[in-house]
């Protein structure tokens, strides 16, 4: 198996559910569900759900999403334990990978939000990724509940990922907060003389 690294943090990402990370405090696990090469994109760039705002044009296929939560689960710790088990169908069941990012709870929600994440840059930073692993909880990827147990009791004595957090979110976030004030007011004031 390759060797797979963060290219932000140089930390050795997770290819087994035994070597992911703790949760660090104040951060929430996304999980994205995809295929092996486009995984290996992902551990290159970065999730880019919005390829209009990244690039500067849409994507040829109309694939943009305005937030990331179309295209990912956020997890507490406890909670991605518990998703690994499922078989229901609740996830997509094809793919074969999931790629796991740690990200801190108050980007992901900016990237989650229907009024912030289409102002953003449309990308979740490399920098976050903690885990590339099987896509457990589909009915291709069963695990038991016992692997699953023994995991999460390993893992909480696995070192904690290098500090990492995307360059000038918080510019970015305050530019996309006035731009979202801007825009309501502006619908503000037009439904205002409408009304009138």
């Amino acid at each position: 198996m390759q060797i797979l690294r963060n290219k932000f943090t140089k930390d050795i990402i997770a290819q087994s559910i035994f070597d992911l990370p703790p949760l660090r405090d104040g951060r929430i696990r996304l999980v994205h569900q995809t295929y092996a090469p486009q995984a290996n994109k992902i551990v290159a760039k970065g999730l880019i759900y919005n390829k209009e705002r990244f690039y500067g044009k849409p994507d040829a296929h109309g694939l943009d999403y305005h937030s990331v939560q179309y295209m990912t689960w956020a997890f507490y710790q406890d909670d991605f334990w518990d998703m690994l088990q499922m078989t229901d169908g609740t996830l997509y069941r094809t793919s074969d990978k999931k790629v796991i990012f740690d990200v801190p709870e108050y980007e992901c929600g900016a990237h989650q939000s229907s009024a912030y994440a289409p102002l953003l840059s449309g990308h979740i930073s490399a920098g976050y990724i903690v885990g590339v692993i099987d896509n457990y909880g589909t009915k291709l990827f069963p695990i038991s509940k016992e692997e699953v147990q023994k995991a999460r009791a390993h893992c909480k004595g696995n070192p904690l990922p290098t500090f990492y957090e995307t360059p000038n979110f918080e510019q970015e976030i305050a530019s996309a907060i006035e731009k979202a004030r801007q825009k309501h007011s502006g619908l503000s004031q037009r439904f205002k003389i409408r009304n009138n």
